[in-house]
């Protein structure tokens, strides 16, 4: 079920009483410039809603069309979202594109990946480096960040943030995947290839063991 929850408690309730826990936000990747980057188009620019770099889309609900209704969310409050994608397992986030934004610029968004059983899987944190609740962000990912192949996507606004974040939402269903419930726009790209960043990495450190056997 998809549930709207304008709460700062630390749980997000879900079928059968159970809760969503949210980690403390230092738990999530923080997406800098270096582990990742996001931009943004205007809201019409609809037709701009795919990435000619990747074809891993796994789950759709970016479409446009029907009836369309802001949800605004205050610092300290958050929006989950379930979805069951097209994924055979769980694999790494590349993209995540989402219709809404902040109201000031360096406003944060945190962002929490829970599976079907509601346990914490992945997560990462955006500064946003433009004010506006209409445009498309595209959030690209450089650094390994876990995408179970269904669960929850919890998008939560920084308690530190000065003014209400928005994420839109529509009356139709998602393209790719499938959703209970109010369907939030947004959508994600994912690979079973680790992120650039963390490959180097491996790189780097087989080049150091390497030398040390020299």
């Amino acid at each position: 079920m998809s549930k709207l929850v304008l709460t700062a408690l630390a749980g997000v309730a879900f079928a059968a009483g159970a809760q969503l826990q949210l980690p403390d936000a230092s738990k999530l990747k923080v997406i800098d410039g270096v582990n990742g980057f996001a931009t943004y188009s205007p809201i019409d620019n609809e037709a701009n809603t795919s990435s000619p770099e990747f074809t891993g889309m796994s789950y759709d609900a970016l479409a446009f069309g029907g009836t369309v209704t802001e949800t605004n969310f205050n610092p300290g409050q958050f929006i989950s979202e379930d979805y069951v994608s097209i994924q055979t397992d769980q694999d790494y986030l590349q993209f995540l594109r989402f219709v809404g934004g902040v109201s000031t610029v360096g406003d944060r968004l945190n962002f929490y990946y829970f599976n079907a059983g509601g346990n914490f899987v992945d997560g990462f944190s955006v500064a946003f480096g433009q004010a506006g609740l209409t445009f498309i962000w595209t959030i690209t990912i450089n650094s390994d960040v876990f995408v179970p192949k269904a669960g929850f996507l919890v998008i939560e606004s920084a308690a530190t943030n000065t003014g209400p974040a928005n994420w839109r939402k529509k009356n139709v269903p998602p393209a790719i995947g499938t959703t209970t419930g109010d369907v939030f726009r947004w959508n994600m790209e994912v690979s079973d290839v680790p992120a650039p960043a963390s490959l180097a990495l491996l790189g780097l450190g087989g080049l150091a063991a390497a030398r040390r056997r020299r």
